[in-house]
């Protein structure tokens, strides 16, 4: 028997923990600045890293897919740092659980 899709976004959203989502944030940013996962440190601005405006579209829009919600256009300047915006992220996905 297979889930419905309401019952498949919920399991999903139940692991998307601040960590997984810290996980897949400096993923994408690894692949973006062509860097190893490794020199991204979460403690740091993106704007430390030189992502554009067009680029932080772009971040939002590829969270927007993977949480499968709409978020703020606004999203990565109102949580400037990895660390920040993988706490607000999971605390939004609690309250949508």
């Amino acid at each position: 028997m297979s889930k419905s899709n309401s019952e498949a976004r919920h399991s999903q959203k139940q692991f998307q923990t601040e960590e997984v989502i810290q996980g897949w944030l400096v993923f994408y940013l690894s692949k973006l600045l062509l860097v190893n996962h490794s020199e991204i440190n979460i403690h740091l601005p993106f704007e430390y890293y030189g992502i554009t405006s067009l680029e932080a579209l772009r971040l939002t829009y590829a969270i927007e897919v993977w949480l499968g919600r709409r978020l703020s256009l606004e999203l990565v300047y109102e949580y400037p740092t990895v660390k920040v915006l993988a706490q607000h992220l999971a605390k939004e996905v609690e309250c949508v659980c």
